[in-house]
């Protein structure tokens, strides 16, 4: 019952927040194919939470739950990154805002990926690949770990 009343909750402020605004949704999880260029090429696929049309090009958007973010690391970026590549790439449009919409409060956070931010997203994603083809998955214990179905069996669990 808490969750359902916290879910009506982000729906009226969403819904509020809406009736002001009024964006131009383009699209609503958008499906895309990125291909990445390493040793051979490689396919990452995703889903775009909503694309908006605004004046000079597309705002990607990224609901979120749970506490919002005051600063946003880089990280924190990467996910939105990537839909900028995507999206410039894919659809050969330019892409101007990047937001986190936090669903508990309403709160938004914006940016945009600079080339150079773009470039270092690139290389993160070809260290990635590489390390999944090298059967590189070293532990990360942490907050997570009580999510993980091996919790109970790992000797490195947080």
């Amino acid at each position: 019952e808490e969750y359902f009343s916290k879910g009506k909750k982000s729906l009226k402020l969403f819904f509020e927040q809406w009736k002001q605004e009024k964006p131009q949704a383009r699209s609503l999880e958008y499906r895309f194919n990125l291909r990445i260029k390493d040793e051979e090429v490689v396919t990452l696929k995703g889903s775009i939470d909503r694309i908006d049309e605004v004046p000079g090009g597309l705002k990607l958007i990224d609901y979120k739950t749970g506490n919002p973010k005051t600063a946003l690391d880089t990280d924190d970026k990467f996910q939105l990154l990537i839909y900028q590549m995507a999206v410039e790439e894919v659809l050969k449009e330019k892409v101007v805002t990047l937001s986190f919409y936090y669903l508990d409060n309403g709160q938004k956070i914006s940016f945009l990926g600079s080339e150079k931010d773009l470039e270092k997203t690139r290389e993160k994603v070809v260290k990635i690949i590489g390390e999944i083809r090298e059967g590189e998955f070293p532990p990360k214990p942490g907050f997570l770990c009580k999510y993980c179905d091996f919790c109970q069996i790992c000797e490195f669990r947080g």
